[in-house]
């Protein structure tokens, strides 16, 4: 989860009066009293401090911090012997998330492959398709000329008839009509 303007609490108003804000909730995270103090107007470094509570079943990662001014840093705190150190927190995520991102990156690539192998089958069994389709209705077109006594090839080989085709149709027309002479 990317928390860039809220873990910037740390540090807002270095500058500025104290500033105390009540918890918060973003989503499962709680942000746990966030407050920063007054600084002098000649201090070069402010604080501010926060915990953030993950009440989620899933892991969060706190992967970027920014603020108005040019440098935040994180630091955790760490009592130990009765003494509290202070430690300063790299963020590195892409360095830290580099062999689950390449294993996703890989997964990615996996099933796009998997996807344009079956598309390509898909293509392939349309165009079959499509043929078995025109070559059945060629089929049936065929067997419904036979069946209707038409003969599909003409003479000229444009499916135009003959002359004397011709003059019997004007001739069955004109008998029809009671023009003939």
């Amino acid at each position: 989860m990317k928390l860039s303007a809220w873990a910037a609490i740390a540090a807002i108003c270095v500058f500025g009066q104290a500033v105390v804000a009540h918890d918060f909730k973003i989503g499962d995270l709680v942000i746990n009293h966030p407050m920063a103090f007054e600084t002098p107007k000649t201090a070069m470094t402010g604080g501010g401090y926060l915990s953030i509570t993950n009440n989620g079943t899933q892991t969060d990662r706190l992967i970027e911090v920014q603020a108005d001014f040019a440098r935040v840093m994180l630091h955790t705190t760490e009592m130990k012997d009765d003494i509290a150190r202070m430690l300063i927190r790299k963020m590195k995520p892409l360095e830290d998330l580099s062999e689950e991102l390449t294993r996703h990156l890989k997964a990615s690539d996996e099933e796009m492959i998997q996807f344009k192998t079956h598309l390509q089958q898909q293509r392939l069994r349309y165009e079959q398709l499509q043929n078995r389709t025109t070559e059945y209705l060629h089929r049936t077109q065929m067997q419904q000329w036979e069946k209707d006594g038409i003969d599909p090839v003409c003479d000229d080989g444009y499916g135009a008839r003959a002359d004397q085709e011709i003059e019997l149709e004007l001739l069955k027309r004109k008998d029809e009509l009671g023009l003939a002479t």
